[in-house]
């Protein structure tokens, strides 16, 4: 369906330098077949004198939302009202307002937005009330510090890899370390610092050790980034339902 309309509209591009109606649904069209930029082309072709504008200027917001391009994306929010649905268009600024706020971590714009909002479409609010559940759960949300999983990495290893969460790592690492320096020392006491086994099994304990304080770094980076997208998925989710209101679905 998608391909055929696509198809049709790019034989026949001077029917939307007139037609807002049909460059709105193009950028529908585009959206749908995954060509996000040229979606976006096309919604900002849709002009300010034209009913559809503000429903497309939340559109693109939504769009640089899912990206992550909040600046963006707070810079095509829309205006409260529109012609022809005042009601669910300022429902969704409330809504993707108070989204934006929680992407950018930013509590007290989340407050101002959200306590005191009144809603005409009762869908729309209940996707703010579950918006509001995401933003209790990111107060709830403890970030694990780096230098934390460093420093005791450093103190035991495996140690900072057990702090990540990564216990099977953690457990792994320490045992390996052990056992590398446990034949280092043997080295040592048998031939002192010259000893052939001293120096091989100390210099791999020592980039063992090195790199086992990086991975541990790391993890705990990867596992923070991991959360912060997990809860801007669930942001943008909640922020994606005005999208049907746009297109009638």
């Amino acid at each position: 369906m998608f391909l055929e309309a696509d198809d049709y509209i790019e034989l026949n591009p001077d029917i939307f330098s007139t037609n807002d109606s049909l460059n709105f649904n193009h950028a529908y069209v585009k959206y749908r077949l995954q060509e996000i930029d040229s979606s976006l082309i096309y919604l900002k072709h849709v002009p300010p004198t034209s009913p559809l504008y503000v429903s497309g200027n939340n559109f693109i917001t939504q769009i640089y939302m899912n990206q992550g391009k909040t600046d963006s994306a707070k810079k095509y929010l829309a205006a409260k009202k529109s012609v022809g649905s005042p009601d669910i268009s300022s429902d969704i600024f409330t809504l993707q307002s108070s989204g934006l706020a929680l992407l950018d971590r930013d509590t007290a714009a989340y407050h101002k937005q959200f306590y005191g909002a009144l809603f005409e479409n009762r869908e729309l609010f209940q996707q703010h009330n579950t918006l509001n559940e995401t933003f209790n759960e990111l107060k709830k949300v403890k970030k694990k510090s780096v230098l934390a999983a460093g420093l005791l990495s450093a103190l035991v290893p495996g140690l900072g890899k057990i702090y990540a969460g990564n216990n099977a790592q953690g457990f792994s690492a320490f045992l390996f370390s052990g056992i590398l320096a446990a034949q280092a020392y043997e080295g040592y006491y048998r031939g002192g610092i010259s000893d052939p086994r001293f120096i091989v099994y100390s210099c791999l304990f020592s980039l063992f050790y090195v790199s086992n304080i990086y991975g541990s770094v790391l993890s705990v980076s990867v596992k923070n980034n991991q959360l912060n997208s997990q809860i801007n998925h669930e942001i943008t989710v909640n922020t994606s339902i005005p999208l049907r209101y746009f297109f009638g679905h």
